[in-house]
């Protein structure tokens, strides 16, 4: 069973509302005088969440205050959130319309394999382009490891 657009809709708004909740309840619960408050972090189902998880780890570890709202998704789904308020920062994979944001490029690299049967005409080659794909049936799978740090998902 898949959701149909309504439903993915649906989802995605009732999402960010139980989000914006639990914010604002964590922000009227933090005291005190140090750094609190929590960072709506997106990022997307790549590699890149590693590195992300690292960089919330070292602010984490210097800022203890801070708490750390995270989601995944693909590109489109985090920039609609980044628009609307419901993120704070988010990492992307390039190419993104950088116009309208402030952006840093970060120090990773992204490397994606195409496995296929040993006598496809593709595997004479040396070098495959883009334009050798276009018309393959292709089946992609995102591979990562789930977001987590110190028990939050």
């Amino acid at each position: 069973m898949h959701l149909n657009q309504a439903g993915v809709l649906f989802r995605q708004r009732a999402s960010m509302m139980l989000a914006l909740l639990e914010q604002a309840e964590n922000e009227l619960h933090q005291q005190g005088t140090d750094l609190t408050g929590t960072i709506n972090l997106g990022v997307v189902e790549t590699g890149v969440g590693g590195f992300m998880m690292e960089m919330v780890a070292k602010f984490r570890d210097r800022y203890p205050g801070v708490q750390f709202a995270l989601f995944d998704g693909d590109g489109d789904s985090l920039r609609e959130r980044l628009d609307q308020g419901a993120e704070d920062i988010v990492a992307l994979v390039e190419p993104v319309e950088a116009a309208k944001y402030n952006y840093m490029r970060l120090p990773v690299r992204e490397e994606w394999e195409i496995i296929m049967k040993k006598d496809d005409p593709l595997t004479r080659r040396d070098v495959s382009t883009r334009e050798d794909l276009y018309d393959l049936l292709m089946i992609c799978a995102i591979m990562h490891t789930p977001l987590r740090y110190n028990g939050y998902t």
